[in-house]
């Protein structure tokens, strides 16, 4: 029996390893080996510093017998690295980009002291995104993407941009699968509705600093997905104060007028006008920045959405078929042919107001121990009508939407890095 608890309490790191990988949706990684220039050996014991804007301090590791090292839990952003080593020259490597959820691969050589070199001026690009960790297809929005191409103002919608990607009735749907069976994760939360698994909380791109989205072949921690999986990580402070302010307006007077609703033996129609009042807007800020720098980040932004649908409702008659007398004219698609009644028509505007709060602390204990704690709340209403086939009076409505999330992530690495581990709790509230 003692004999078996001691091979239970040996596995139990390596099970805790497993897990820390498994829930690791909000970070990524970076892996190298450092060797020596002119031998093509690798270099045991080298330091290795990683640093970035998107970085709390500054994560170091120690190159080990096959000269390898691993940076894990890394924030979304570019990174440099820099290595060093008693006997040989300093040496950097920068413009790596960390995406979420990916292990990228970044060696590194050093040059020993007793080599001379001439002074070179290097051309320097950043480093191609390849995931050396998984085989899962997929692409990654980055939040410089999001703010210089016009795709769309919420982040779901950009999803549309991944290969087999495309919109059907109630979202974004991957390679044939419907939009209800995605996985919808912001922060590392799910935040699917509950009832019927579309998309259960609202985000501007403005507030986004990374979209993951992952179309096949990923791993099965992620779960309650058989389409696709759209991963978002909000926007976090950094040790300088940085902000915006945005506004957007897309306006009916642009379209061309909807076609009409409610025919055949319907007696009452709706036809949208977006040139008499349609238009969709939404304005805000975000700030963030050092409340102690090195330790402590907070970030917020808020951003009201405003959305108005005006139809033009009418009554209507159906035309008769001079061929046909008693019988209703049809189109080339088989409905009936009807026309406004002239003195009927009456205007609804439908009203959707929406305001997105949201905010983030990152609090950095040492270099092993941090947590992030962020908050997204999305309260709105909406009124209007919702069909033409009933008097006005029976179709008024006044919804009452408030979406809620709070996501706690805490991530530690123990026995001198060896043991890692990201903990991720959350708290998602709908009431519709």
């Amino acid at each position: 029996m003692r004999m078996k608890l001691q091979h239970l309490l040996r596995l139990a790191p390596l099970a805790l390893l497993f897990a820390s990988v498994a829930s690791a949706q909000t970070t990524g990684n970076i892996i190298g080996v450092v060797t020596d220039a002119q031998s093509g050996k690798p270099v045991v014991g080298a330091l290795v510093v990683a640093t970035s804007p998107f970085l709390q301090g500054e994560q170091t590791a120690v190159t080990d017998k096959s000269g390898g090292f691993r940076f894990q839990l890394l924030p979304p952003g570019d990174y440099k690295l820099a290595t060093s080593f008693d006997g040989f020259k300093p040496a950097e490597r920068a413009d790596l980009s960390v995406r979420i959820d990916k292990t990228i691969r970044a060696n590194l050589s050093i040059v020993p002291d007793a080599v001379q070199m001439e002074e070179q001026v290097v051309k320097t690009s950043v480093a191609p995104v390849i995931n050396v960790g998984s085989a899962e297809s997929g692409s990654v929005v980055s939040r410089e993407f999001m703010s210089s191409i016009p795709v769309s103002r919420g982040f779901e919608n950009v999803a549309v941009t991944a290969p087999t990607a495309q919109f059907d009735t109630y979202g974004i749907s991957f390679a044939g699968a419907s939009s209800p069976e995605n996985g919808y994760l912001i922060d590392g939360m799910n935040v699917g509705d509950a009832a019927y698994g579309t998309l259960g909380q609202q985000i501007l791109t403005n507030f986004v600093q990374e979209i993951d989205i992952k179309t096949g072949s990923f791993m099965p921690e992620y779960g309650f997905s058989t389409g696709g999986i759209v991963s978002v990580v909000t926007k976090s402070g950094s040790n300088e104060f940085h902000g915006s302010v945005f506004a957007s307006l897309t306006p009916g007077a642009l379209q061309a007028d909807g076609k009409a609703i409610g025919r055949d033996s319907e007696a009452l129609a709706r036809k949208l006008l977006p040139k008499d009042g349609t238009y969709r807007a939404d304005f805000g800020f975000e700030v963030g920045g050092p409340i102690m720098k090195d330790r402590l980040w907070f970030y917020a932004g808020f951003a009201p959405q405003l959305t108005r649908n005006t139809y033009s409702r009418y009554q209507q008659a159906v035309q008769e078929d001079p061929a046909n007398p008693g019988q209703a004219a049809r189109d080339a698609d088989g409905l009936a042919i009807a026309n406004p009644i002239p003195g009927t028509e009456t205007k609804i505007t439908n009203k959707v107001n929406a305001y997105q709060l949201v905010g983030k602390l990152t609090y950095l204990f040492n270099e092993n121990n941090s947590v992030a704690l962020s908050v997204l709340h999305v309260p709105s209403t909406e009124t209007g009508f919702n069909t033409a086939n009933a008097a006005a009076s029976a179709t008024n409505f006044n919804l009452q939407d408030d979406a809620t999330d709070v996501v706690a992530r805490y991530t530690s690495k123990l026995l001198n890095k060896k043991l890692q581990f990201e903990l991720t709790g959350g708290y998602h509230r709908q009431v519709q």
